[in-house]
């Protein structure tokens, strides 16, 4: 009986992030072959693959750093352009670059608000930033100090 598909609640819940056709070339050279995908709300996803197979160029697409040369991205049912000038962030996508030793002087903290601060009266209002991580942490299960 394979190929029975089950309806779920999860199946139900709304498409918040979506990729239909995202391709992206460099010159003649294509990097990124007609990408499809649904993020529905409360879903996480892992992007993962072998070293070339285009997985940092999409998470630059999905940031605005970088355009698809083709096809469309999907975010709350509206098609979107996302130029690169921290839009994507103020949508709530939000890059985390795999390279960690570049900052590995700072705190958890620090690192959870690398780029978007929160401050008070122009200072840095570390007892909110310190009390959001700690949030985040908890409800991710993550016993970090």
């Amino acid at each position: 009986m394979g190929g029975l598909i089950k309806d779920t609640a999860a199946d139900r819940r709304p498409v918040v992030l979506a990729a239909r056709g995202v391709s992206k070339s460099v010159g003649e050279v294509p990097v990124l072959f007609s990408i499809d995908f649904d993020i529905r709300e409360g879903e996480i996803h892992a992007l993962m693959g072998e070293n070339g197979a285009g997985k940092s160029t999409l998470e630059k697409i999905l940031s605005g750093f970088e355009a698809p040369t083709s096809g469309e991205l999907i975010l709350d049912g509206e098609n979107v352009v996302l130029p690169p000038d921290g839009t994507a962030e103020a949508l709530g996508m939000v890059l985390i670059h795999q390279e960690m030793n570049l900052a590995e002087h700072l705190t958890v903290t620090e690192c959870l608000f690398l780029g978007r601060e929160i401050t008070r009266f122009g200072l840095l209002d570390r007892a909110e930033m310190r009390r959001r991580t700690r949030k985040a942490l908890d409800e991710l299960g993550a016993s970090i100090n």
